[in-house]
């Protein structure tokens, strides 16, 4: 038996229910929980028999979501660090939003990046801390749905790393440890070893292409669940 779910567009939505995604959606979470329970009435309504929802370009799985979630700073991750850049929203009304200009530009090496400190320290990221303090005073009732989620299924963590460059362990350790405090980074002395850990779930090919086919055949006999981009 195989299931089928499917997901409607803002663009349809806009066309076919009226529903703007507007500065507001995006920037006021009880006013995107209101609207996103307008939308859900909607859908249900349309397709009364089949799976479909509203799921935010793919980024939800239904079996996480409920109508007491409400997203706080529920944006793109990459529009969340354009914001610390001092990036501009542009919020078409039946579109995805973006940034307008380029935050980058400028730049001439990865030292002139602001560190990880700075860019949470902006106003805007200010603002979303706030909006969680108001959602747990006023709405206690309601599950709030932190940023970088986008539903109540939590996220994987990074266990550990095989790379056979001395030099690239030594740049994934610098460019993790900012994002967890005190998490030391498994390095294992052998792709069998990485693959073969009964402490990980699933595991992440990042490797040049002309080296997947060979990568993932060690990979595959593990069992877990593999990503892999760019299949050649």
């Amino acid at each position: 038996m195989i299931t089928i779910q499917s997901s409607v567009s803002k663009g349809w939505l806009y066309k076919n229910g009226g529903f703007k995604f507007t500065a507001p959606y995006y920037l006021d979470p009880i006013y995107r929980r209101k609207q996103e329970d307008q939308i859900n009435v909607f859908v249900r309504k349309r397709f009364p028999y089949i799976a479909v929802y509203y799921l935010e370009d793919d980024l939800m799985q239904p079996e996480y979501m409920n109508d007491n979630q409400v997203l706080v700073g529920g944006l793109q991750p990459n529009m969340l660090l354009a914001a610390g850049l001092g990036a501009k929203f542009r919020f078409p009304p039946n579109l995805d939003a973006d940034v307008e200009g380029q935050p980058l530009k400028g730049l001439k090496k990865k030292n002139d990046l602001p560190d990880f400190e700075t860019l949470i320290s902006h106003p805007f990221f200010s603002k979303i801390i706030d909006q969680i303090d108001h959602v747990k005073t006023n709405y206690p009732d309601y599950e709030i749905i932190p940023p970088f989620f986008w539903d109540a299924s939590g996220r994987a963590t990074i266990h550990g790393i095989f790379d056979p460059n001395p030099g690239s362990i030594t740049k994934a350790k610098e460019s993790f440890a900012p994002f967890a405090p005190g998490q030391e980074l498994v390095v294992y002395d052998s792709l069998e070893a990485a693959c073969m850990d009964p402490a990980v779930d699933g595991l992440i090919i990042s490797t040049p292409n002309y080296t997947h086919l060979e990568v993932l055949k060690v990979a595959a006999k593990s069992g877990k669940h593999i990503f892999l981009e760019k299949v050649t």
